[in-house]
């Protein structure tokens, strides 16, 4: 059981940073699970330390955001606070 919802976790991250677009509603369906769930990998993820928010968007739905700092770039994992 933690096996999956580590693997759902990392998914659910990689398609937060990924897509401009990113909605609750859409994660749900992307990951084959209720919306309830996500609500609940969210809070778990963001005990965790993992910046995530939450974007307005004018009269639209609200979007999942993620720093891009939290995953690699340049082939460097640099974490927020800008340190390797």
């Amino acid at each position: 059981m933690r096996g999956r919802q580590a693997i759902r976790h990392w998914r659910l991250l990689r398609l937060v940073h990924d897509c401009r677009y990113m909605t609750i509603a859409k994660l749900a369906k992307e990951l084959s699970v209720s919306t309830k769930t996500i609500r609940r990998d969210l809070a778990i993820l963001e005990q965790a330390g993992f910046p995530l928010y939450l974007s307005e968007h004018t009269g639209y739905d609200r979007f999942l955001r993620m720093n891009t700092d939290w995953f690699l770039q340049g082939g460097h994992s640099v974490r927020a606070n800008g340190y390797r």
